[in-house]
């Protein structure tokens, strides 16, 4: 279980309360083992041609696990000719209504969704040819892309950020990541993705009179807010 707790204290009136919090959280979600507070995971197309690059011991790229997030990577090589190389995986940073015991609504939203990738590169000619074609799409439009070309140095860079964007909409997103569409062989050894996003909650309370001051505690738990309010003295 993984959770988060945010805490605030203002004023509500008859009108509108006055306080809001803005606060910045990230999720890290692993190549293997996806979004520790949604559950959701990567899905790989074609699942053949994906391997576990921790246990793969036929694969030309070795990287050193330790280095790795969470000492794994999804490593896949796309052929000319075949089917281009897809990994995709949804996202959000909206979170449901709460209603507390003094009646205080809750609007709580997120804004300002961002999103990175991160990968294990190497400059190797062959055994692995480590040339590298990413092209990046976000709710189908493309948004970016990654190439580098191997220029003979065989080392294995860790956390390479392959993409990056922010400014999203706080509503589902699906980012598709495709390696090949140059049409040349193309290696990719996926690590993790990352996406930020601000939330924020505000209390309102239309039928207190006179104002009541109160404390209010969120927690994130397992991608959903629970929240509990309290009346001061």
């Amino acid at each position: 279980m993984v959770m988060w707790r945010l805490a605030v204290t203002g004023l509500t009136s008859a009108l509108h309360l006055a306080q809001a919090l803005g606060s910045v959280l990230n999720v890290t979600v692993d190549d293997q083992y996806g979004d520790p507070t949604t559950g959701l995971s990567v899905l790989y197309s074609p699942s053949s041609k994906w391997e576990d690059g921790q246990s793969c011991d036929n694969c030309t790229a070795q990287p050193n696990a330790t280095n790795a997030y969470m000492q794994t990577w999804k490593i896949g090589t796309y052929t000319p000719g075949e089917d281009v190389l897809q990994a995709s995986f949804s996202f959000t940073g909206m979170y449901k209504q709460g209603r507390s015991s003094l009646r205080l609504q809750s609007d709580v939203c997120s804004v300002g969704i961002a999103i990175y990738v991160s990968c294990i590169v190497t400059g190797s000619l062959e055994n692995p040819d480590g040339n590298t074609d990413l092209t990046f799409y976000i709710d189908n439009a493309n948004v970016g892309s990654f190439e580098k070309t191997p220029d003979g140095n065989a080392t294995y860079l860790y956390g390479t950020n392959v993409f990056a964007t922010k400014g999203l909409s706080n509503t589902l997103h699906t980012l598709t990541i495709e390696s090949g569409s140059g049409g040349s062989e193309a290696l990719v050894m996926l690590d993790s993705i990352t996406y930020t996003y601000v939330h924020n909650f505000i209390h309102t309370n239309p039928l207190s009179n006179p104002p009541v001051q109160y404390s209010g505690e969120q927690y994130l738990i397992d991608g959903q807010f629970q929240q509990l309010c309290h009346p001061q003295p």
